[in-house]
C-alpha cells in the first residue's frame, strides 16, 4: 500500500516550517519533507542560498523541481515504512506585485493538498522579524515591504492569488484541499488539526 502523500503549500512566511516541525517534535508519526531546503540541494546551492535560486530561471527550476519531487516520491513508495509523508514547498511563485503557480503535474501524486496560510499582517511582521533577526533574509519580499505605499494591500491579494490557485489546482486533479490558518492557531494545534484530517481522509 502507497504511503498518503500532502502537498503543504503557502506563501512565504505562512508557517510552513513551524508546522513540519511540530510533526517531528510531536512524534506524529508523518515523515516530513522540507521542500525549499532540498530542491537547494537537489540543485547543488549552498544551503539557505535564496538569492542564487531566485536567480534561476522559471522554466529551469520548473523542470528540476518536477525530476526531485518525482524520484522523492519513487523512494517513498519504494519504502514500506513510509506510511505518511508531507512535502511542503510554494504554490506560486512572487512576480512583481502577483503570484504566479509554481506547480506542475507531479502535483497528480499527492493525495491530499494542505493550504496554510496568515493574516497579511502577520506574514509582513514574520519576514520582518526573520531578517532583523537573520534567521531568513528574503531580501526581495523585505524590498517590496520597504518600498510599497500599502503593503498589506499587496499581501492581501498574494494571500488571495495563492488560495486561487490552490483552489483550481485542487479541481484541476481533483484533489482534497485542506485549508489552515495560521494566525488562528499554533504549529501544535495545526498540526493536530492535519492529522484528524488525514485520520478521516484515510
Amino acid at each position: 500500500m502507497e504511503s498518503f502523500k500532502i502537498f503543504l503549500g503557502g506563501i512565504n512566511s505562512s508557517g510552513k516550517t513551524s508546522l513540519l516541525d511540530a510533526l517531528v517534535f510531536n512524534n506524529c508519526g508523518v515523515d516530513v519533507c522540507y521542500g525549499s531546503k532540498e530542491f537547494i540541494n537537489w540543485l547543488g546551492l549552498k544551503q539557505g542560498d535564496y538569492e542564487s535560486l531566485e536567480q534561476l530561471q522559471d522554466d529551469y527550476k520548473n523542470q528540476e523541481l518536477s525530476k526531485m519531487v518525482q524520484f522523492l516520491i519513487n523512494q517513498i513508495n519504494n519504502n514500506i515504512n513510509h506510511d505518511k509523508w508531507i512535502f511542503s514547498g510554494h504554490l506560486g511563485r512572487i512576480k512583481e506585485t502577483n503570484i504566479v503557480s509554481a506547480i506542475g503535474n507531479w502535483i497528480s501524486n499527492f493525495n491530499l493538498i494542505v493550504l496554510l496560510t496568515a493574516e497579511p499582517e502577520i506574514l509582513i511582521n514574520r519576514i520582518k522579524h526573520d531578517f532583523a533577526f537573520g534567521i531568513r533574509k528574503r531580501d526581495k519580499l523585505m524590498e517590496l515591504i520597504d518600498l510599497s505605499k500599502d503593503p498589506i494591500e499587496i499581501f492581501s491579494e498574494f494571500v488571495k492569488q495563492t488560495e486561487k490557485i490552490a483552489e483550481q489546482i485542487a479541481s484541476i486533479y481533483e484533489i482534497p484541499l485542506l485549508k489552515l490558518n495560521s494566525s488562528e492557531f499554533d504549529p501544535s494545534q495545526l498540526s493536530i488539526k492535519l492529522l484528524n484530517y488525514i485520520r478521516i481522509s484515510e
